[in-house]
């Protein structure tokens, strides 16, 4: 091989970046450098096309158009058909008033002038009987007679008994047709509805000392009924309030209390009362003893 620039032939193989070990490998060429002058150029290794090249390519070029191929097949069967919508088909009336719309177009001029010669006869007879008109004559099925109601028969028979007892038959009331029995609505009488008021549970205080313990119940209004009840296993005390309650937000319902007799206060609101339960710590208690203020409950429990 020689350098293309100065023509000496003293050259020598180049190193290769990446990206020309790329290319070399799919293009038979590899870089040169003339030790002469310098120069760094491209010169081919092989033939760039033989036989064996070839066959690759055809090969590669072949299942290229295949696989074009098989997709172009696949996407036309995928692709919706639009059906071809059929002209819509005549009934027979349809058929039936074009035909008589075209009889009529084709006679019009014909029956215009039938009528003009009938209307001319009519007034020529009309002038010869001395310029009055005929009267108009009407079958006798086209005279219908509406017979009265009974409704109607009653009224004109008590118009008449009026008339003969000596009254005006003018002044007689005519029958009404459209007469209907009015009927009073009455409203269902409803009772009275009982305002109920709930008392409320405003808030609680306690008072703990080692061997006494004291629960200030305070609501909106007296407190007059209350029962209590021991429970055992575990160990409890129960207050019912009768009657509708409701707890105030501000109420905790659940308390826990640091005394050698209670544990804890725990409220509840039912359906008809008002439950405080208190758990005892201990079952040597003596029996609740209970005081009443204005709008308060004191319960005052003591040991053993």
């Amino acid at each position: 091989m020689k350098c293309g620039k100065c023509k000496s032939t003293d050259c020598r193989l180049s190193h290769r970046n990446p990206l020309e070990r790329v290319i070399s490998n799919m293009i038979p060429i590899r870089p040169y450098r003339c030790e002469n002058c310098s120069r760094r150029f491209f010169w081919l290794t092989r033939p760039l096309f033989n036989l064996s090249r070839a066959l690759v390519a055809a090969v590669f070029g072949l299942l290229i158009v295949y696989f074009a191929a098989n997709l172009l097949i696949k996407s036309r069967e995928a692709a919706p058909i639009k059906p071809e919508s059929p002209e819509p088909e005549q009934t027979v009336e349809e058929s039936a008033t074009r035909a008589g719309d075209a009889a009529t177009d084709q006679s019009g001029p014909a029956s215009e002038a039938a009528v003009a010669e009938t209307s001319q006869d009519e007034d020529a007879a009309t002038e010869e009987a001395g310029g009055v008109p005929a009267p108009e004559t009407t079958s006798p099925a086209e005279e219908v007679v509406e017979e009265p109601s009974d409704f109607v028969k009653d009224q004109l028979e008590r118009n008449k008994k009026k008339a003969g007892e000596g009254g005006d038959p003018s002044k007689a009331a005519a029958p009404e047709r459209d007469a209907v029995p009015t009927v009073e609505a009455r409203t269902p009488s409803r009772a009275p509805v009982q305002n109920k008021t709930r008392a409320v549970l405003s808030g609680f205080d306690y008072e703990a000392a080692s061997s006494s313990f004291s629960l200030q119940l305070i609501a909106d209004k007296p407190i007059d009924q209350y029962r209590h009840m021991r429970l055992s296993n575990p160990e409890r005390l129960v207050i019912d309030l009768p009657g509708q309650w409701r707890i105030d937000r501000g109420v905790r319902l659940k308390t826990a209390v640091d005394n050698e007799i209670i544990g804890l206060i725990r409220i509840g609101r039912h359906e008809n009362k008002l439950r405080i339960v208190l758990d005892l710590k201990t079952a040597q208690v003596s029996p609740p003893e209970f005081a009443k203020g204005v709008e308060s409950l004191r319960i005052l429990i003591s040991k053993r």
